[in-house]
């Protein structure tokens, strides 16, 4: 349930949920974590990193995807007690601090639903973030699939994605799955390919 991604040749790992670090009376509660580890292959060490600004809530089941620039992303997940959480944040590695992220017509993407166990990928060409299937609030398994656009003021914008076929959409009907995007030879056309997974 933690999150990972390569950056400057180092791991950075944040969040999760395991072990507890000292009793607990009930398992909802029992190791969930929002310390930030980084591990440096080099000397064969990690390092807790602490954070200058307001870390996230102890959570697991997020999406984390690095954009390439020296930020990370985390959209949604479950917070302690089990929670499903809306929560968008960036992480700027440079710094170790935390932001929250503007985001534009937000009741249109989070309003309704929580979004956990969901998925990101970045795609470095089109400079979009895609999120695919999850599991909601309300306990259903959805198949949308969001873009997410950060525009030059930093403001995020979501645009849900109508998908050609049908059937296309149903395959997308999963959580906790993998995915990557990458350009097709088309230059106008992102192909994105969804491995694994756990449907409803």
């Amino acid at each position: 349930g933690a999150g990972m991604v390569v950056w400057n040749g180092k791991l950075v790992l944040f969040g999760g949920y395991g072990y507890p670090k000292k009793k607990v009376k009930d398992n909802i509660n029992m190791g969930w974590t929002n310390d930030l580890h980084v591990y440096n292959p080099s000397v064969k060490t990690w390092e807790l990193q602490p954070s200058k600004t307001t870390t996230p809530q102890p959570c697991a089941y997020f999406s984390f995807v690095n954009l390439g620039d020296d930020r990370i992303v985390k959209i949604g997940g479950n917070d302690k007690g089990n929670k499903t959480s809306n929560d968008v944040r960036i992480l700027h590695l440079s710094q170790m601090e935390w932001s929250t992220v503007a985001i534009q017509h937000k009741a249109d993407f989070l309003g309704v639903d929580c979004i956990s166990a969901n998925l990101l990928t970045f795609e470095h060409n089109s400079k979009c973030i895609f999120i695919l299937g999850g599991w909601q609030s309300h306990n259903e398994v959805v198949g949308d699939m969001w873009e997410c656009i950060e525009n030059k003021k930093g403001i995020w914008k979501f645009n849900k994605r109508n998908l050609a076929d049908v059937s296309k959409e149903e395959l997308l009907i999963r959580c906790y799955h993998t995915s990557t995007a990458f350009q097709s030879e088309d230059p106008t056309h992102v192909k994105v390919v969804v491995f694994g997974g756990c449907y409803a």
